[in-house]
């Protein structure tokens, strides 16, 4: 702040206009958007475990839900669900982050209307794959 002569506020503004000029341009855009989707969520989840509430723990164990699902249609689509979908990067950026924050807390309203009717309708069809695997699996003694 003093080196800069300019309120923190103003310095934290500024680098997320940056961040989010990067990546709406295109420029590192799936590293930038992994990176801020998963350092400061790794150290609050880390935290919350150790000191916060089992509301917070709650919030970032939906939180790697929704990053998770991410995670897994970009290693199963490859670099292309970036050319299907327009300003992909920038979705998921300002999506992850408005889940981060607490006054916008968007996780449960992803969750509740994204991943809970997926994973109802697949449940019992998990739950009997599991189940079959675990009667074939061997037994050790």
């Amino acid at each position: 702040e003093e080196k800069l002569n300019m309120p923190f506020e103003n310095v934290l503004v500024g680098a997320g206009v940056l961040v989010l000029a990067l990546v709406f341009f295109g420029f590192g855009a799936p590293l930038i958007t992994n990176l801020v989707g998963f350092l400061f969520p790794v150290y609050a989840s880390l935290y919350s475990i150790e000191s916060g509430s089992d509301d917070e723990r709650k919030k970032w164990l939906v939180y790697f839900l929704i990053y998770n699902v991410f995670a897994t249609l970009e290693s199963f689509c490859g670099g292309l669900l970036a050319y299907w979908v327009p300003l992909y990067f920038p979705m998921k950026l300002v999506l992850l982050v408005s889940c981060m924050i607490p006054e916008v807390n968007a996780g449960p309203i992803v969750f509740d209307a994204a991943i809970k009717p997926v994973f109802r309708m697949t449940e019992d069809k998990i739950d009997a794959l599991l189940r079959e695997a675990d009667a074939n699996a061997p037994k050790s003694e």
